[in-house]
């Protein structure tokens, strides 16, 4: 427990979990250029409602099986 808290303040470098997702996200469409990632935000509050992440492979997977889909959503 102690070794994954330390891990995660290293990884953490001081910043804050949106500065996290950004960095993440950038680093997918570096890695994969043709990945589409959308973010949708409440226009009110701002608040993140939606991220739509698809990479190359699952392009090409969607068009090799396209009867064949799934998608994940957390339960509240």
């Amino acid at each position: 427990m102690l070794f994954s808290t330390r891990r995660k303040a290293r990884e953490r470098s001081g910043r804050t979990d949106e500065e996290m997702l950004r960095d993440k996200l950038e680093e997918i469409k570096q890695r994969d250029p043709g990945a589409n990632i959308h973010i949708q935000t409440d226009p009110d509050t701002m608040e993140v409602v939606l991220i739509f992440i698809q990479t190359s492979d699952m392009k090409e997977n969607l068009q090799k099986f396209p009867e064949v889909i799934l998608m994940d959503k957390p339960i509240r």
